[in-house]
């Protein structure tokens, strides 16, 4: 068996869990992991196969170190996201990430086309598993009519002052309150504010939940049409959405800078401290709620495909329900293109992966292994 050499941007939550996972992979040689943050890094010492490297990712270094590896698995801040793909793509290395970044990264397509690279953006858990669940349904009917995915990390047990626990990264957390989201109402894309049409929902085994939308169709918007209606909904618990909207309307999450006594300060820069602090500490038990659901006809009978995925803290690891379905995914993708049994090339939308039944399984499998499980339902309307 041929073994590969992998690049991890991004020492984070997700980052950690992508490493030790690949780490464990027989088709993998060496796992590098790089991040500006010596402390994260530290925390790998003692995985297998795996060695960090200190490096600001917009430097230099991370064109070395790609001239040394077979593929990238991408776990950074959005804003960090683009320039990290754009990098691998003119390197020629393959790539799976799962940044939430707001470039579009098929306007690489041509160039990783040219180049014979491989990859998948928006590849953690939504999107990402969200993504892959759509092409899945999508695959099994003749016509789609509706398309609605409802997700959320949350504490297992809510606390003041937000009912939240930080499981990701801060500053991505805060584009998904402020970044217009992207829909599909009437056959139309319109763009909303995402906090402007929150309801509450009745999940089963979590009870209600208030839900608004959020930026996460992404690729779907362009390799889906003709649906009537497509939208993404972000969860949380009730009463979240009116006490981050007082931030939001305050001035809490602007970028423009304010100079204070002589002293340049970005309101958001702050925010995100103070939420990352305020969010952080010994409430790290989480779960992660995944809802997927597809209508349209089948064999000329109207029916519903839905997905649901209801996953928990691990105590045995210590990884956060968010970091292990996010990097699972990630992780599950990477090996089919370590294994040699993604073949296609170019910007590869998550969905058509999911449109594929042989990777479908191979990711549903794997995670699987991992303890995360997906219940499947079929619902036809008479």
């Amino acid at each position: 068996m041929v073994t590969r050499r992998v690049l991890v941007l991004g020492a984070g939550n997700q980052g950690q869990v992508i490493a030790k996972a690949l780490s464990s992979q027989s088709s993998v040689e060496r796992v590098v992991v790089m991040d500006m943050n010596e402390k994260k890094l530290g925390l790998l010492a003692g995985v297998p196969k795996t060695f960090g490297f200190q490096a600001d990712i917009r430097g230099e270094t991370l064109r070395l170190l790609l001239r040394d590896c077979d593929l990238v698995s991408g776990a950074l801040p959005s804003e960090l996201g683009f320039h990290a793909m754009k990098e691998a793509v003119d390197a020629g290395v393959d790539m799976i990430d799962t940044s939430f970044m707001r470039e579009d990264p098929l306007v690489l397509d041509a160039l990783a086309r040219k180049n014979g690279v491989s990859v998948v953006p928006d590849c953690g858990v939504a999107p990402g598993l969200s993504h892959i669940l759509v092409g899945h349904y999508l695959s099994m009917l003749r016509t789609a009519e509706g398309i609605h995915i409802m997700v959320g990390g949350l504490p297992q047990s809510p606390k003041p002052p937000l009912g939240y626990v930080v499981t990701w990264s801060v500053r991505d957390l805060i584009e998904e309150y402020t970044r217009p989201a992207r829909i599909v109402r009437g056959k139309s894309i319109i763009s909303v504010d995402p906090l402007s049409e929150s309801n509450l929902v009745d999940v089963p085994g979590l009870g209600k939940l208030e839900s608004f939308y959020s930026d996460g169709l992404r690729t779907l918007l362009r390799t889906v049409s003709d649906v009537e209606s497509m939208d993404e909904r972000t969860l949380r618990y009730p009463g979240h959405v009116d006490k981050i909207r007082v931030l939001r309307d305050c001035g809490m999450f602007n970028k423009e800078p304010l100079f204070i006594e002589g002293c340049r300060i970005c309101p958001r820069d702050v925010t995100a401290e103070i939420l990352s602090r305020a969010l952080s500490g010994e409430n790290k038990k989480d779960l992660t709620i995944l809802v997927v659901s597809v209508s349209g006809t089948e064999n000329g009978r109207r029916v519903t495909l839905k997905g649901r995925l209801l996953d928990h803290y691990d105590e045995r690891t210590q990884f956060s329900s968010m970091a292990r379905s996010t990097a699972f995914t990630n992780a599950a993708v990477c090996n089919l293109l370590l294994t040699g049994q993604l073949k296609e090339k170019g910007i590869i939308p998550p969905e058509t992966i999911g449109m594929n039944a042989r990777y479908f399984r191979k990711i549903v499998d794997y995670l699987e292994v991992q303890g995360i499980c997906i219940e499947e339902e079929k619902e036809y309307v008479d």
